[in-house]
């Protein structure tokens, strides 16, 4: 990219007469740098490594010395929201397709094995720019509402509702089996509940020719279950006639009981929401004295889970 356009683009001051006139890249990690690349410093402490990795312009918004006249210095106000502009201007001419999906999708995205012009993206801006910067022309990119809050594309596809990929063949609570493309999938991890998610998913990859593979599915960060003992014992799935499930979300709170319930009218089942508890050993002593099935609890994810508050299993000891 030219040097003009860079400063066009920004609203840049140049603060120096330098030699370049163009750079090949734009980075923001001084050890990701190559001769010829413009690099965006968030840290003034990595100036110096980003010349020495052949850096031909820095952008730059605190106060700092010039190190090298012959490399360009371009002084922006708003660092961030230079670093979006940069980004965006390059999707934009990439011809880089964005499609939006709930949570859900993306997570279950992650079952499958993509090829390298479809991305799933999530993080920071950071982390997000050094993905999307290097992704080659016309590739689409998949991110989560939730979990992606930068303005960066100018326009944005979303997930069509289709119930035509996938077909049930019988399902229990946490576990299904589905047919799909006349292949038979059985007691895959994922619950009933998430495959219209699914569909839609499998939808998108078929329309755009994505070549795409599913892999054996693991239970996602929703609605997870963790079969326990009566003495909050963490067992095996499946082993355990007592679940926690877990789902952050609390707008899934109603969709998922009521899952629950018609999945398993027989099972008693309660339901601890956040204003039910401070934190996870609460959560054990609210639980402790209760009979229950299974027990969902809003708000929290299976990552939050405090080893500790597992029971150990009672010692065999011999007594003379």
């Amino acid at each position: 990219m030219r040097l003009e356009n860079i400063l066009g683009l920004t609203y840049g001051k140049l603060i120096n007469d330098p030699f370049v006139s163009k750079f090949e890249n734009t980075v923001l990690d001084p050890s990701k740098v190559k001769r010829g690349d413009l690099f965006i410093t968030y840290d003034n402490a990595d100036i110096k490594e980003a010349i020495f990795n052949g850096a031909y312009g820095i952008i730059f918004h605190k106060p700092t010395k010039i190190l090298d006249y012959e490399i360009a210095w371009i002084k922006v106000t708003d660092l961030e929201n230079t670093t979006k502009k940069l980004l965006r201007y390059r999707l934009i001419s990439n011809n880089i397709n964005a499609y939006e999906c709930d949570e859900i999708t993306f997570c279950i995205s992650k079952q499958l094995s993509l090829e390298s012009r479809f991305l799933r993206v999530e993080g920071d801006l950071n982390s997000i720019f050094s993905q999307l910067w290097f992704l080659e022309p016309n590739s689409y990119v998949l991110y989560a509402k939730e979990l992606f809050s930068i303005d960066i594309f100018a326009s944005i596809k979303y997930l069509k509702n289709d119930d035509k990929q996938i077909e049930i063949k019988n399902h229990t609570v946490f576990e299904t089996t589905f047919l799909y493309k006349e292949k038979l999938y059985e007691k895959e991890q994922i619950p009933a509940l998430f495959i219209p998610q699914f569909n839609s998913l499998v939808s998108l990859l078929n329309e755009l020719n994505i070549i795409y593979k599913i892999k054996k599915f693991s239970f996602i960060e929703h609605f997870k279950p963790i079969f326990i003992t009566k003495e909050f014992q963490k067992k095996d799935f499946g082993t355990t006639e007592q679940v926690l499930i877990f789902e952050k979300n609390i707008n899934l709170l109603d969709e998922e009981l009521e899952f629950l319930k018609k999945t398993a009218p027989w099972a008693k089942i309660i339901c601890l929401t956040p204003y039910m508890y401070k934190d996870i050993a609460e959560i054990k002593n609210i639980l402790r004295d209760k009979y229950f099935n299974f027990a969902l609890i809003i708000g929290l994810d299976s990552k939050s889970l405090d080893e500790t508050i597992f029971s150990e299993p009672k010692q065999l000891t011999l007594d003379f």
